[in-house]
């Protein structure tokens, strides 16, 4: 795993070592290190054999993973929707109750579910 993955740990051990704290990646860089960890994860690589092997630390290799799936999530998690006017019940029609003790009932109007309500407390 490692000797795949060789090229690309020299790169990060590179950059690493002239990195000044909270700056980012190049955009090169973290985009074949983000597809290195998916790939390796997808193979069931422990979070230290990935850090190991791409040479990034455990909290980086685990956040751009988790990037990934939260932009994968998003995008497969987009379908059509249409909005539709909510049906109207006249007053006084059939209503459905479902009570907090699990008491469901149905068909009945207002003043029956009130009633019903009043005497089961």
């Amino acid at each position: 795993m490692s000797n795949q993955y060789a090229g690309l740990r020299a790169e990060f051990l590179e950059f690493r070592a002239v990195r000044r704290p909270g700056q980012p990646y190049p955009a090169g860089l973290r985009e074949r290190g983000e597809a290195a960890v998916v790939a390796l994860r997808a193979r069931g690589a422990t979070w230290r054999e990935i850090s190991r092997a791409v040479g990034m630390s455990l909290d980086t290799a685990r956040a751009w993973w988790r990037a990934h799936q939260v932009r994968g999530a998003a995008g497969a998690a987009l379908v059509p929707v249409r909005v539709q006017e909510a049906p109207t019940t006249p007053a006084g029609g059939p209503v459905t109750l479902v009570s907090p003790s699990g008491y469901r009932v149905e068909g009945a109007g207002l003043e029956q579910v009130v009633a019903l309500l009043r005497t089961l407390g």
